[in-house]
């Protein structure tokens, strides 16, 4: 989707934010792909961009391990900058979060990245709904560059 230099980004995030997401699928529909297109819309430039498919938890782990090891390190290297403090994240950054146990996909799939939503997190649930964290659940964040 092409942005418009006239519609504002809580606009737009309003927007992106109010169409359902796709139900949960590896490779085309888990969290690092709803943030990446909200990434793409704001600022267009896709983080995923040139990454290959991964069909199951095991092919994103081998991926995000090597992008830099983790989620945190991944987005870093994809967005080209460094981490802040997630309570210094302002409205559409994106947030990684850090799951309980209990909320995990699965096993071993501990985090997700969702999107700053003033004081709350937008996250994208396996059902294709978006459900919202307080803010104070992220780890980090990341700052989005406007589109020029």
């Amino acid at each position: 989707m092409t942005t418009s230099p006239t519609i504002s980004r809580p606009r737009r995030l309003t927007d992106f934010l109010a169409q359902p997401p796709a139900p949960f699928a590896w490779a085309a529909a888990n969290c690092c792909h709803w943030a990446a297109a909200w990434v793409a819309q704001a600022t267009g430039a896709d983080p995923m961009a040139g990454l290959p498919e991964t069909a199951t938890a095991a092919a994103a782990r081998r991926l995000v391990k090597r992008l830099g090891g983790d989620l945190r390190a991944a987005w870093s290297k994809q967005l080209g900058r460094e981490p802040i403090a997630p309570l210094l994240a302002q409205l559409g950054d994106v947030v990684l979060v850090q799951l309980s146990p209990e909320q995990q996909l699965e096993e071993g799939v501990g985090e997700l990245v969702g999107i700053c939503a003033g004081a709350l997190i937008a996250v994208a649930t396996a059902q294709g709904h978006v459900a919202y964290l307080p803010l104070s659940a992220g780890v980090c964040a990341w700052r989005l560059e406007a589109q020029a």
